[in-house]
């Protein structure tokens, strides 16, 4: 009867180690399942932000070949206003030197008229 005691205490403990045990296991497995969870959710938010990286770099990319155009047309324009100037300052003179140039000849005109 004794060795039977001995048995079945042996059994009871057996059967509580091994609850333990599968108790230990299923933590275990939660653990396992939250951080396979957060590893799917870091790398969703890892795709998400190489979208969002390569978004910003056609945008930048965008951008900039706008400003390059942008200071195309600023030279462009600079380069029209100043031959427009300069045109400008040629007719000026040349208008200047073609009034002398008339008045002179019609001082001639008059002067041997007279």
């Amino acid at each position: 009867m004794e060795l039977y005691q001995r048995f079945a205490s042996l059994d009871a403990l057996s059967f509580q180690a091994l609850d333990q045990g599968h108790l230990h296991i299923e933590r275990l497995e939660a653990e396992v399942a939250l951080r396979r969870k957060t590893l799917d959710n870091a790398c969703i938010a890892q795709e998400q932000a190489e979208t969002a990286a390569s978004e910003a770099r056609s945008h930048w990319i965008s951008c900039s070949a706008a400003r390059h155009k942008w200071e195309q047309i600023e030279d462009d324009v600079r380069r029209g206003v100043d031959i427009h100037s300069q045109t400008a300052a040629e007719t000026e003179a040349n208008d200047e030197i073609l009034l002398r140039y008339a008045s002179a000849s019609l001082h001639e005109v008059t002067g041997k008229s007279i």
